[in-house]
Order: C-alpha cells, then sequence, then structure tokens
C-alpha cells in the first residue's frame, strides 16, 4: 500500500504544472462562456427594445398620417369656419 501512495504521490506532484496549466484553461474557459451568455442576452434584450421602438415609430407615422389627411384636416378646420377651396388655385404665367 505505501508503494502505491509513494507512486500517486510521484506522479501527482511530477504533473502539478501541467494540472495548474489544465485548471487555468479551464478557468478562461467557464469565464469566455459567461461573457458570451451575458453578451448575448444583452444583445436580445437590445433587439426588443430596437423591435419595440419600431412598433412606436411605425404606430406614430400611421396616426400623422391618419391626421394629415385632406378630408380629417377640411373636417377640423370646418370647425373653425374654414372651408376649403372648391376651384384650383389660379397659375401665373
Amino acid at each position: 500500500m505505501r508503494v502505491i501512495l509513494k507512486r500517486l504521490e510521484k506522479v501527482g506532484f511530477a504533473n502539478a504544472p501541467f494540472l495548474l496549466f489544465v485548471g487555468a484553461l479551464l478557468l478562461f474557459r467557464i469565464w469566455v462562456v459567461h461573457e458570451t451568455v451575458q453578451k448575448l442576452t444583452l444583445l436580445q434584450k437590445k433587439r426588443s427594445e430596437l423591435q419595440e421602438k419600431r412598433w412606436e415609430y411605425l404606430t406614430t407615422l400611421s396616426r400623422w398620417m391618419q391626421k394629415s389627411k385632406e378630408s380629417t384636416v377640411a373636417h377640423k378646420l370646418e370647425q373653425t369656419g374654414i372651408k376649403p377651396q372648391r376651384k384650383p388655385p389660379l397659375v401665373i404665367e
């Protein structure tokens, strides 16, 4: 039994630098994976924010276009007493 323990001790200490190197590589890999997951999470969050802003923009644009139609503007101006012109403008040549 003592012989086996001595051999394991020798093998363990002989490979200590290699085991430390492998341990450092594993820690580095864990750190890289962690950073990647964080960046992917942030990217997904930014994508959803961008999609929400895009929807907000399109909704606002649609409302603005609806309000700026000639019939809508004419209807609002009738309440103030202003009526749209029925004849086309004169062209000065």
